[in-house]
């Protein structure tokens, strides 16, 4: 991600070095992905809600974009 402009935050080696966020690993989710399994070619379906500590900075950062 960094390549193309946008590090993760959390990511201990591309990411930004100034990390303003509590956060456990990289924020990096995908609610939703679909594929097709590589054996069977049964298509696949998972979700996953974002996790609690990625809704804090999400929550943040829609904080500090309205005081703009």
């Amino acid at each position: 991600m960094t390549s193309i402009g946008h590090p993760l935050v959390g990511d201990p080696k591309y990411g930004n070095r100034k990390n303003p966020f509590q956060i456990a690993g990289q924020a990096l989710h995908s609610k939703s992905l679909d594929l097709t399994h590589p054996k069977t070619g049964e298509r696949m379906h998972f979700e996953a809600a974002v996790p609690e500590d990625m809704m804090e900075i999400i929550s943040s950062l829609r904080r500090e974009q309205s005081k703009v």
